[in-house]
């Protein structure tokens, strides 16, 4: 079946440059044109798009309101903007139901290369009630001790930027919101903000205080209060695995680029797990338990009670939201990361590794030794296709010079 595109416009002569640019996409999508809002609900009242990408300044219903109606009525569907500048007062009634913002003018090639990472993110995610609340997310759990420190950081007459950037960093949440913040084109086009504590400054304190003070994005996510032990152990895990991706990436490459992408990856590798702890509390803990308790791995499980694990509910999270794609595709794949193709030495090849080593230090059968708990955890075949053994050799000196020998159960 047809991937579904509406596209939404009222300028005709654009409409017509978007019909000749993807006439050569129609045995793969089924493309429509509107030149209204109301058309355009008219028309989804009676079937739904995967994907609508809708203008933002346009006469009776505006692109904010327009994509408001389609969460409701399509609440799976993708919905983008794709528009010049607007006013700010419209820019922010329109953060809450678009999940990316375009800036015009848009390249042939990155339009077509944001429609194509939704359809494929999403085509992993085997339940419709799991990808519709993922679709509708506005925010996800986060520490609420860090949140009301960042709101209270920004309301300080004084502000110290780099105490915000710290803060940033320091809650998955918070970090994703960010980032999904600042590399959005509601705020200006700019290269791809790899790095929480770069978003900070890309974006600036006027613009969050703003952001803080007349929206709801930096409020706590209603399910915040419930999570606060998982999401703190999740935090720890996350912060463990980027610090220690970054110090690799160091020492394997001089681009600093590189270098973010990794700590960021790292970072967000198990957004999805806050997300389907979100989405199923009971659910969720049931299936955890029973990954500790069996040989089963936790990423089965969730698939067999989620229908989707969470790499591909993360992934899909920040395909949507228009995260890098280094990030999102360590998310997919950091577990198994022979399944990126083109197979070659990455962020995902870090991540892999530090996240097995520091889930060996979290497992039960860490008391066994570091060496011995591995295999379950890490994909030597891949590291040694893509890398080398001898990298992993001095990797995991890194690791190791960084914990105690005891709490490594290496004599």
């Amino acid at each position: 079946m047809k991937e579904q595109v509406l596209f939404i416009d009222d300028d005709m002569v654009l409409l017509d440059g978007l019909k000749r640019m993807l006439r050569h996409m129609r045995n793969e999508w089924d493309i429509s044109f509107c030149s209204s809002g109301e058309e355009a609900l008219d028309i989804m009242r009676q079937r739904c798009f995967d994907v609508v990408v809708s203008d933002m300044r346009m006469p009776g219903l505006d692109g904010a309101a327009v994509l408001t109606a389609v969460r409701e009525l399509c609440p799976n569907s993708v919905r983008i903007v794709l528009s010049g500048q607007a006013e700010f007062e419209t820019v922010l009634r329109a953060l809450v139901p678009a999940h990316q913002y375009i800036a015009k003018p848009c390249s042939p090639e990155k339009l077509k290369f944001i429609l194509k990472k939704s359809f494929d993110s999403r085509r992993f995610m085997g339940c419709e009630v799991l990808s519709s609340f993922v679709s509708n997310l506005e925010k996800i759990p986060g520490d609420i001790e860090v949140y009301e420190k960042f709101r209270s950081e920004l309301s300080k007459s004084n502000v110290a930027i780099e105490e915000i950037a710290r803060i940033g960093s320091s809650d998955v949440s918070l970090s994703l919101k960010l980032l999904q913040l600042a590399n959005s084109g509601f705020f200006g086009s700019r290269p791809a903000v790899l790095e929480p504590a770069a978003a900070v400054v890309n974006l600036g304190v006027g613009l969050l205080r703003r952001l803080v003070l007349e929206t709801e994005i930096f409020e706590d996510h209603h399910m915040s209060v419930d999570l606060q032990d998982e999401i703190r152990i999740m935090n720890k895990h996350a912060l463990a695995v980027a610090n220690m991706s970054r110090e690799i990436a160091t020492l394997e490459c001089e681009d600093l680029q590189f270098v973010d992408a990794c700590f960021t990856a790292g970072l967000l590798h198990d957004v999805g797990k806050i997300v389907l702890a979100a989405f199923a509390p009971n659910r969720y803990t049931k299936a955890f338990r029973q990954s500790l308790e069996t040989p089963v791995l936790l990423e089965d499980e969730e698939r067999r009670v989620f229908g989707a694990s969470h790499s591909e509910v993360g992934s899909y999270l920040m395909a949507l939201w228009g995260l890098p794609e280094p990030i999102v595709e360590c998310a997919a794949h950091h577990h198994a990361p022979a399944t990126q193709l083109p197979r070659a030495f990455g962020v995902t090849s870090i991540v892999h590794v530090t996240n097995a080593l520091q889930d060996c230090i979290e497992s039960s059968e860490f008391m066994h030794a570091l060496q011995a708990a591995l295999p379950r955890y890490l994909d030597r075949d891949y590291l040694q296709q893509v890398q080398g053994e001898g990298r992993f050799s001095s990797w995991l000196s890194v690791f190791q010079s960084a914990i105690p020998a005891h709490d490594l159960g290496i004599r």
